[in-house]
């Protein structure tokens, strides 16, 4: 809107039709920039200064009175257990095997640990020409004595 100096008409009167149209926009991306601000950084309240007639019409209304409040019954239900789902069964699957040295498999009080139990993860490898499951095993030991 902002006018070159050489497309200025001479005359004065128009001169100050052009500035008064300048004036006019300018107050008006001021009003634009004060609203603007007071919506970022203004109350953040529900309550509004700024309610509309209309809008504060809405309560002129008679409350009816609320309705009896029915018995709903909801029926009772399961929950699935979280975790992921298992891999693929159809997967090739190499198995790595982390057991303890055998000096750790004696007890304190000197008898030979059990294995009773073992913990089995498995981690999903993408290999360039494929995909392959890793199947890490740890066995577990106890002392019987």
């Amino acid at each position: 809107m902002i006018a070159e100096i050489e497309t200025l008409p001479e005359d004065v009167v128009a001169l100050k039709e052009i500035i008064n149209e300048q004036e006019s926009y300018v107050h008006i991306l001021e009003e634009q920039v004060r609203l603007l601000k007071a919506k970022l950084f203004g109350r953040k309240s529900e309550k509004s200064s700024e309610a509309s007639e209309e809008q504060l019409q809405l309560f002129d209304e008679i409350e009816a009175t609320p309705p009896e409040p029915k018995e709903v019954n909801v029926p009772a239900h399961t929950r699935k257990r979280g975790g992921r789902r298992p891999l693929p069964e159809d997967l090739p699957r190499i198995e790595e095997i982390h057991d303890i040295k055998e000096e750790e498999k004696i007890c304190a009080c000197g008898s030979h640990l059990s294995r009773i139990g073992e913990e089995v993860s498995e981690k999903l490898v993408i290999v360039p020409a494929g995909m392959q499951v890793i199947r890490h095993i740890r066995y577990k030991y106890a002392c019987r004595g």
